[in-house]
């Protein structure tokens, strides 16, 4: 049930929430919007070099980890990945561990309200999520994480 709930996470939450963050950023808080976008291109590009640079395969395709998408649904993936419209490869950095915790810091930069911190669970869901269903190591976490700062400043 639990990873059944984590695998929709990760095929869900992904897109739809960094969409509606940046639709949100640019209609609300425009002058911030243009920062954060420069931010986003700047990440994901240095991240799409690295996956073109250095392909990693995700834990769920190596020998000893269960590929919960295939095993429990929704299975998002061909069993080849060559036939796959998504880079399988591209493990190293996660993109969907940066982009949640770029949303959340984003959220806190942006909106003053003391609720704010709560848009930390979505990069700890995320991370939970990415991790349990073997779809990406710790240390793709912690390397998109750096990767952030780096393209931060």
């Amino acid at each position: 049930m639990i990873v059944g709930i984590l695998n929709r996470f990760y095929v869900g939450v992904h897109f739809p929430s960094t969409i509606a963050f940046l639709v949100w950023a640019y209609a609300r808080h425009n002058s911030t919007y243009r920062k954060i976008r420069i931010w986003f291109v700047s990440v994901t590009l240095s991240a799409l070099v690295i996956h073109l640079a250095y392909p990693l395969a995700p834990p769920r395709m190596m020998p000893g980890f269960v590929d919960t998408l295939h095993v429990f649904g929704p299975n998002i993936y061909p069993k080849n990945p060559a036939e796959s419209v998504a880079n399988q490869f591209a493990a190293m950095p996660s993109l969907h561990f940066g982009w949640a915790l770029m949303v959340a810091i984003g959220i806190i930069v942006i909106h003053r309200s003391k609720w704010r911190y709560l848009a930390l669970l979505h990069p700890t869901i995320t991370f939970f999520a990415i991790v349990a269903t073997a779809n990406h190591y710790v240390l793709d976490a912690l390397i998109a994480a750096g990767l952030l700062t780096v393209c931060g400043l």
